[in-house]
């Protein structure tokens, strides 16, 4: 792989993808789970 592409920064390549799904999974993804979570659990005293 370094062959065919020896300028490729494994690093760049990880914290683009974390950079892009974190906040996706933040905005998008939790609240529909913590609503679903809400309406499954009985609700604490």
């Amino acid at each position: 792989m370094r062959w065919s592409l020896p300028e490729a920064d494994p690093t760049f390549n990880l914290t683009a993808s974390l950079g892009i799904t974190c906040p996706f999974n933040l905005t998008v993804v939790l609240p529909p789970c913590l609503e679903l979570a809400r309406g499954i659990l009985p609700p604490t005293p």
